[in-house]
């Protein structure tokens, strides 16, 4: 075929665009490896946040959310057992006023029976030198000295009395005074210790609301790589295409070739007149391979901007995670403080049980030793009673008179003896009883509290290292997720092999069109006639096809459903 015909040079122009066309499925294959190459690190990133989050899960529930059930559970117990403490100790307090006036009513019956024994000696008044002197000297000795019993006696009622007085107020005075101080403390730490407890489940929860979120998004990238691996079946059904197109333009050179040898008229009209059929079905073959093939590329673009944005809701997520178990850390410190500060109390003295027990303890001796004194002034008085009963004054009055003050005095003693030894040993009772009652209750739960104060710090620990593995965990996730993010990012900005191709394809087409101009000019000759029948007539084109879309275009374009238009670039419009 001469060169106006498209012989020689036709041939040629059509190796040249199918050497062109060649690069389609390289450059495709190329451009779905680089995607394929990262997607299962995309998956796999995301299934290994998935299983960090379940391991946190795991670890929070397995804990009591961090710990923070057995922690309140703790406070809740020293709170009640503090309450009960309060209780005990206002208890004790209030019982110490009718015990200290029973002690101020026999301290100042003793200042009272002492201003009254302060008497002159009975030997000094007798002053006669009858025969009844010696008697007289004789009892006024006894009752002398029988009085100077009783002048101990009265002061060692008095002093124990008011001893033990000052000691039960003293210390009274201290418990109420540590008591209205650590009340008003222990008020303000617990409330701040309830109120960081409940900021720590706020945190928990929404730490396992961020894993239960980090577990959804993995399952949406593993949804999203489904699709995208869904999509890269393009490029093996583009690549089986091209490669058929590729075929169908050999067939069409060599009917061409032909054409351009044979002698037969005829022959010749009818292998330009396939080959320029052949050409027009690859075109519109090749037009939409090119639509779907940039249709997939972009497709999967939008796969990658959905991973990249999942890939950045994880990035922020994981990100407020770690900041809040920063804060969790910062809590559990907290909580240690707190309780540190209860510690710190007057009521959790470690001194205070001892002293008062010591306390107790003193006044009860005091009292002992009161009531002691008390039995041995009223055996002294009932014998002072006998002897001052026979005593004979002789008319002596300033003698009667101090015999009378003396009868007055014991009369006044045993009299009121009955109700003061009753007052003493009540008074001795109520001590046992707080004593007792402080040592089996009080003591114990003093002992308690501590115990639990102590054990906290132990527990808010235990917290700390179980909230830095959730940190570490975190941290891991946060990394992969921010290469993930970075990776998306990188890989969009190499997805442009798609523009390749559309070059390449379309700057074929742009060949193919202008090759069938130079073959035929005027192509509508060419195309009367029964399509199906031609192109039965030579190797049909439709057993190239392995696809229903290719078969379809084959079809469409013999029943004769395309147009041919001639606008300066010869286009042929196949939709």
């Amino acid at each position: 075929m001469e060169d106006s015909a498209g012989g020689t040079s036709i041939a040629t122009k059509m190796d040249r665009l199918m050497s062109i066309l060649e690069k389609v499925p390289e450059t495709s294959k190329g451009g779905f490896s680089n995607i394929a190459d990262h997607m299962g690190h995309f998956s796999g990133s995301f299934a290994a946040s998935a299983s960090r989050a379940v391991l946190i899960k795991e670890r929070i529930d397995s804990s009591g959310d961090m710990g923070l059930h057995p922690l309140r559970k703790d406070m809740e117990q020293i709170h009640d057992e503090v309450e009960k403490l309060f209780v005990v100790l206002d208890k004790l307090i209030v019982q110490k006023s009718p015990l200290v006036k029973r002690l101020e009513k026999i301290t100042d019956w003793g200042l009272q029976i002492e201003q009254r024994a302060f008497l002159p000696r009975v030997v000094d008044q007798i002053k006669s030198q009858n025969s009844e002197r010696m008697e007289r000297h004789t009892l006024g000795s006894m009752i002398d000295n029988l009085m100077e019993q009783t002048s101990p006696l009265i002061n060692e009622i008095v002093s124990s009395s008011q001893e033990t007085r000052d000691v039960l107020e003293h210390l009274m005075k201290r418990l109420g005074t540590d008591m209205e101080i650590s009340k008003s403390s222990l008020d303000g730490l617990q409330k701040s210790a309830e109120e960081t407890i409940q900021s720590m489940f706020k945190e928990v929860a929404k730490v396992q609301g961020i894993c239960t979120g980090m577990e959804k998004r993995s399952d949406q990238v593993g949804s999203v790589v489904f699709e995208m691996v869904q999509a890269m079946q393009f490029d093996d059904i583009a690549s089986q295409r091209v490669h058929h197109a590729l075929e169908g333009l050999r067939q069409a050179k060599e009917k061409l070739q032909l054409a351009a040898t044979a002698d037969d008229p005829a022959t010749n009209e009818k292998a330009v007149q396939w080959s320029l059929i052949a050409i027009r079905i690859t075109i519109r073959q090749l037009e939409d391979t090119c639509n779907d093939l940039v249709g997939a590329i972009k497709t999967m673009q939008e796969h990658l901007a959905s991973i990249g944005t999942i890939a950045e809701e994880q990035v922020t997520q994981l990100a407020q995670a770690r900041s809040i178990t920063r804060r969790f850390h910062q809590h559990a410190t907290d909580i240690t403080y707190l309780m540190a500060g209860s510690q710190r109390l007057g009521i959790f003295d470690d001194t205070l049980s001892n002293e008062v027990l010591k306390t107790l303890s003193k006044a009860d001796s005091g009292v002992f030793q009161a009531r002691r004194a008390m039995d041995m002034l009223i055996m002294t008085s009932q014998r002072l009673e006998s002897i001052s009963a026979s005593m004979k004054t002789g008319g002596n009055n300033r003698l009667d008179s101090l015999v009378a003050s003396i009868r007055s005095l014991v009369k006044s003693i045993i009299e009121e003896n009955p109700l003061l030894s009753e007052e003493l040993n009540k008074a001795v009772d109520r001590i046992q009883k707080i004593s007792l009652s402080y040592s089996e209750n009080t003591t114990p739960r003093l002992m308690r509290t501590n115990t639990l104060l102590r054990r906290i710090p132990l527990t808010t620990q235990q917290m700390d290292t179980s909230n830095n593995d959730l940190i570490r965990l975190f941290h891991e996730s946060l990394v992969d997720a921010r290469a993930t993010s970075t990776q998306v990012t990188l890989l969009m900005a190499e997805m442009d092999f798609h523009r390749e191709i559309n070059d390449i394809i379309t700057n074929v087409l742009a060949g193919l069109r202008k090759l069938m101009r130079d073959v035929a000019g005027d192509q509508t000759k060419y195309l009367d006639g029964d399509l199906h029948d031609l192109s039965g007539e030579f190797a049909d084109l439709s057993k190239l096809y392995t696809m229903n879309s290719e078969r379809k275009i084959h079809e469409s374009e013999l029943d004769g459903q395309a147009t041919t238009t001639d606008d300066g670039g010869d286009d042929i419009e196949l939709f």
